[in-house]
C-alpha cells in the first residue's frame, strides 16, 4: 500500500515537473516572437525615418530655388525701375484693324473747305461719321459709359478701346479735317472741360474721342 502511494506520488511529482517545463518553455518562445516583432518594427522606422529625410532635403532645395528666383525677379524689376520709363512724345491714340476701306480724306486747303456746300440734316451728318471712343485714364468702364452716352446723343460709336497712354488730364475729341465743327458741337455737348484738336496721324475715323470722366 505503501509502494503504491509512493509511486504515484512520484508519477505526479514527473507530470508537474514536465508541465513547468513546458510552460517555461511556452513563454520563452512568446518572448522571442515578441522581441523578433519588435525589431522588425524598429527597423521599419528607420526607413521611414530615411526617406523623410530625404523628402525633407529634396522640399529644401525647392523652397531655397524659389527663393532665388523669387531674388532673381525683384532684381529685374528693380533695373527696370531704375531705367525710368522712355521719353514721351505727342499723345497717340491706337487704331484698329478695320475690314472696310477707310473713307476718302476731305481735302486739307483752305478753298475746298471753304467751299460752299448745300446744307445736310443734322441727324445725317451724325450717324454718317465714323466714331471711335478711347479711355484715356486706363479704365475701359470710362470710354464703355462716354459710348452710351453718345450713343443717347444719337452717335453712332463702332469701336471701343483703349488709349495707349493713360495720363490724359481731360476728355479729347480729336477729329479729321472737314470735322470741326461736329466736333466742336459733341465738346459742347458733352459739356465739362472736353477740347477739341485736329487729328495729327492718319485714322480711318472722322473723330476719335479720348474720355478720362
Amino acid at each position: 500500500m505503501s509502494r503504491g502511494f509512493t509511486s504515484v506520488a512520484l508519477f505526479i511529482s514527473l507530470v508537474l515537473a514536465l508541465t513547468g517545463c513546458m510552460v517555461q518553455q511556452s513563454t520563452y518562445q512568446k518572448k522571442a516572437e515578441e522581441a523578433d516583432r519588435l525589431g522588425n518594427e524598429v527597423i521599419a522606422l528607420q526607413q521611414r525615418n530615411k526617406a523623410l529625410a530625404e523628402e525633407n532635403e529634396l522640399l529644401r532645395q525647392q523652397v531655397q530655388n524659389r527663393s532665388e528666383e523669387k531674388k532673381q525677379a525683384g532684381v529685374t524689376a528693380e533695373a527696370g525701375a531704375q531705367a525710368g520709363p522712355p521719353e514721351k512724345e505727342e499723345p497717340k491714340v491706337e487704331e484698329e484693324k478695320i475690314t472696310e476701306p477707310p473713307k476718302e480724306k476731305a481735302a486739307a486747303s483752305p478753298e475746298v473747305t471753304a467751299a460752299p456746300k448745300p446744307p445736310e440734316k443734322k441727324a445725317a451728318d451724325v450717324k454718317s461719321m465714323r466714331l471711335k471712343v478711347l479711355s484715356g485714364n486706363g479704365k475701359m468702364s470710362s470710354a464703355k459709359r462716354m459710348s452710351a452716352k453718345l450713343t443717347k446723343l444719337g452717335y453712332r460709336v463702332e469701336v471701343v478701346g483703349m488709349a495707349t497712354t493713360p495720363d490724359y488730364v481731360t476728355d479729347t475729341i480729336y477729329y479729321k479735317s472737314g470735322f470741326e465743327k461736329q466736333a466742336a458741337g459733341m465738346a459742347k455737348k458733352l459739356g465739362g472741360k472736353s477740347i477739341a484738336k485736329p487729328l495729327t496721324w492718319s485714322s480711318v475715323f472722322d473723330i476719335i474721342v479720348v474720355v478720362v470722366r
